[in-house]
């Protein structure tokens, strides 16, 4: 079972719907960037995230809340030369 889902069937919570990589998803509407890749069991050591077409620093991902709308565009960073 997701783990976004099992919070949401838990207790009654305010749910938001966003997007990653154009899937659609319904969250708990005081989710963080960081807490939605986690709950999404995404590596968050190995991601970059663009939020509505900007990107997103690391750094904030505990702090920016998720909001109504917001499209998640998650890439894996690969490294190389």
């Amino acid at each position: 079972m997701n783990s976004t889902k099992s919070v949401l069937e838990s207790k009654h919570v305010s749910t938001i719907t966003v997007s990653i990589n154009d899937d659609p998803l319904t969250i708990p509407d005081t989710l963080s960037i960081e807490g939605l890749l986690l709950a999404q069991h995404i590596a968050i050591n190995s991601v970059a995230v663009v939020c509505n077409s900007n990107v997103v620093t690391k750094g904030l991902w505990k702090e920016q809340v998720c909001a109504e709308g917001d499209r998640f565009e998650v890439f894996a960073v690969v490294a190389g030369g």
